[in-house]
């Protein structure tokens, strides 16, 4: 698969898991507190393949389990536990560049 059909299944993926796009809170975190004021949160329509993912709150450090459960399986890749790091999985590029490296 070529790296730009790799990064919008990820990115549609992500967008798909883990925003939220109801009215009340399009641009607002889905832990977000204030859903009737403006405050610091960011709609799923920002997200860009350089997005740092974590730092700006669209993942948790706990959601990427569940990223690699679903590229291990959609890609039939194995990561090997060296790269399992929240680094590599902080934006969508960086993302497509560990596919890239072990789906050979």
């Amino acid at each position: 698969m070529e790296k730009e059909k790799i990064k919008k299944v990820i990115l549609d993926y992500i967008i798909e898991e883990f925003s939220d796009t109801s009215e009340i809170r399009k641009n607002h975190y889905s832990y977000c507190s204030f859903p009737g004021e403006d405050c610091i949160c960011r709609s799923s329509d920002e997200i860009n393949y350089d997005t740092e993912l974590i730092q700006n709150g669209y993942i948790t450090s706990f959601d990427i389990q569940e990223i690699i459960v679903f590229l291990e399986n959609k890609f039939q890749l194995k990561f090997p536990t060296i790269d399992l790091f929240p680094k590599n999985f902080s934006t969508i590029d960086k993302i497509t560049n560990l596919i890239i490296k072990y789906n050979k």
